[in-house]
């Protein structure tokens, strides 16, 4: 007799993200702002420029590699808990992180 049992498949699991603190700015879009971001993103800034009425940021993610991402104002850059940097937007950030204070509260 032949068995026709199949392997059991991989179980999903439920997980929670844990409760980490990470460091944030606004973008704002404008060139005053500049220094700011760039001393918050270090050498994972890559430029801005004019584009479509707007300033856009551009900067190096672990996602993205050595291409870098283009960042429109209004998003929140973020400093993750190993030191890499990206960027989410305002509406997701809402829903995801709660403000906590200014830096070195």
């Amino acid at each position: 007799m032949t068995s026709t049992t199949q392997e059991p498949l991989m179980p999903v699991v439920r997980a929670r993200k844990r409760p980490v603190t990470v460091r944030a700015l606004l973008w704002t879009g404008r060139e005053e702002d500049l220094p700011a971001v760039r001393a918050f993103l270090g050498d994972d800034f890559v430029a801005s420029e004019e584009r479509d009425g707007g300033r856009v940021l551009r900067i190096r993610t672990m996602e993205r590699g050595s291409a870098p991402d283009e960042i429109p104002p209004g998003w929140m850059l973020i400093e993750g808990v190993r030191g890499e940097h990206y960027a989410c937007e305002p509406e997701i950030f809402a829903e995801t992180y709660e403000l906590l204070g200014a830096d070195g509260d």
